[in-house]
Formats: structure tokens, sequence, C-alpha cells
């Protein structure tokens, strides 16, 4: 088991922890699908004197209402609300660009809306297994396909270059969040040893760090990485009300899903159409226009186990958001 926690570490440490593993797993399965172009074409950009263009025509295109037009101002929670690459580009301009979560946010977008440009992956389908029923790999292929479609209605005429130029231009810009740095302190104490996570000690400054962030990413990468040391009283009674016979890694699985609840919770972004949702939906086998993140969770976990992830998730943003 040690092993294993420490290979979760060391993923969070490789992708930055702002992503739920399980996400992750869906993405490596996509890439090896989407073939080496898109990821090539992405590498010959030239954001020097592309990155500002494309924050020109976002705001021309899809401008954001001023607060004094009747409207409330953008907030940072609105990049994981967005249902629309264009929409997520015009937001890069009215929010700050310092921003940890529009860089974000925009990298994954890019990752995914890349997927679109290798016919291979339109056309294909994430590695099936050897000796799968037939009506799972119809399964899988219908999700696919609807995931290709709903893929496409997020990232609509922006291609991966305009997303990934963007949060280039983003990206050079210094972002000193301090919670952010002591989350990076705590994944490479966790790297040497993942157990280090469940010190009671560590366990209060991820929870401290969750209350005082504004930031949803470093709001996740708190709570999930809370979420596998496990030993907050909200982990341990959410552990002690499962039915017997679930495993660890099960546990552990459930209770991240539940930190990514949370986030969904205070950002509103895990609705129908946002990139949370179309991202997860192939691992969780429920890709169906109009389904929220929640819905897709159906997949794969059973009733009672969807219904504590939603209770666990609401009791950790109370505790962090009160």
């Amino acid at each position: 088991m040690k092993n294993e926690l420490r290979l979760l570490a060391i993923v969070l440490l490789i992708v930055g922890g702002g992503t739920l593993y399980l996400q992750k797993r869906n993405v490596e399965q996509l890439s090896a699908h989407a073939g080496d172009g898109a990821s090539d074409r992405m590498e010959r950009i030239d954001h020097s004197n592309t990155s500002q263009s494309h924050l020109d025509d976002a705001a021309a295109m899809h401008p954001v209402p001023h607060p004094q037009a009747g409207k409330e101002p953008a907030e940072i929670q609105d990049v994981y609300r967005a249902t629309s690459a264009r929409n997520l580009l015009a937001l890069a301009v009215a929010l700050p660009t310092d921003s940890f979560d529009i860089r974000q946010q925009l990298m994954r977008a890019s990752q995914y809306c890349g997927y679109l440009s290798s016919e291979s992956f339109v056309n294909g389908l994430a590695a099936l297994r050897s000796g799968e029923s037939a009506n799972r790999v119809e399964a899988k292929r219908r999700d696919h396909k609807q995931f290709v479609t709903m893929l496409r209605g997020f990232c609509g005429d922006v291609d991966a270059g305009q997303l990934a130029a963007v949060a280039e231009h983003a990206a050079r810009t210094s972002d000193s969040d301090p919670n952010k740095e002591a989350l990076a302190f705590l994944g490479s104490l966790a790297d040497a040893d993942p157990e280090v996570l469940a010190d009671s000690e560590n366990q209060k400054t991820l929870m401290d760090i969750a209350s005082k962030t504004e930031s949803p990413e470093v709001l996740q990468r708190a709570l999930d990485l809370a979420a596998i040391g496990g030993t907050e009283p909200l982990f341990m009674d959410f552990d002690r009300s499962l039915p017997d016979g679930i495993g660890l890694d099960r546990r552990v699985e459930l209770r991240r899903l539940a930190a990514q609840y949370a986030v969904c919770e205070w950002t509103g972004g895990c609705g129908p159409g946002t990139l949370r949702t179309i991202s997860s939906c192939t691992y969780f086998g429920r890709c169906m226009p109009g389904y929220s993140w929640e819905e897709t969770l159906g997949g794969i976990y059973t009733p009672r186990e969807v219904e504590g992830v939603r209770n666990l998730g609401r009791a950790l943003l109370r505790k962090a958001k009160p």
C-alpha cells in the first residue's frame, strides 16, 4: 500500500496536483490515441507573436460585460463555468493574467481541443481491454463518440494553438501565492514518504490552506492531498459510514472524488458542457449531453457511494468556506 500511495504522490507532483488522479488516467488514455501530430503541432507554435493577438481577438469577439452595464464583474470561478473555449479566452482578457487558475484551465482546454486534430483519435477509441464483452465494447464506442461531439461543442473554432498561446502569455507573469508554495513543500515531503500526508499537523495545514485560498486550483490541491492522508475527522467519519468490505484504495478514491465535488460546488464549474464534465465522462462511462459531472459518476459508482461523495464534499466545503 505504501508503494501505491508513493505513486499517487509522485503523480500529483508531476502534474501539479490540480487534476484528480482518475481524470489524469483518462487523459493519458486519450493522449495515446491522439497520436504525435497534435502535440508536435502545438510545440511548433510561435507564442511570441500569437498570444496577444489571440487575447485581442477574444476580447473583440466575446466581450465580457462591464459591471457598469448592469452585469456582475467576471470572477475566477467563471473560468470553470465556461462552456466554450471562446468564452474561456474572453475571460483570460477580463481576469488578471497572473492567475494560476486561468493558466491551468487554458492548458487543459488546449490539451483536449488538441485531440480533435487527430483523425485517428476522432475516429478511434480509447484502448479496449482484451476479453471485454460486446456490450461493453459497444458502450465504450458510444461514449467515445459522444465525448468527441461534446468536445467539438466546447472547442468550436478555437484550436489548441490559440489556447496554448494565451496560456503561455499568462505563464510569463509571476504568481507568488504562498498557499501554492506551501502545497509544493508538502508535496515534496510526500514524494519521499507519502504517509506524511496522514500526519495530523499536516492535515491541519492542508485544511488551513483550503480555508485561506481564493484559488479553486489551490483549494482542490489542498483537499486532494488531505483526502489521500485521510486522518481529518471528516474523512474518518466518511470511511466509517461506508459499507463493510470496501477496501482502502476505494475509500481513498471516493474521498478524492469528494474533494473534487467540494470544488465543483464552490465554483459551479461541473455543470453540463463544462470542461471538467466533458473530460471526465469517458472514464466514468456516462458521456451524455446535458449531464453534470456528478451525474457522470453513476457509470462506475453505486448510488450510495455517489451520495456519500456528495455529502462529504459539501461537508468539506462548509469547513473550508463557512
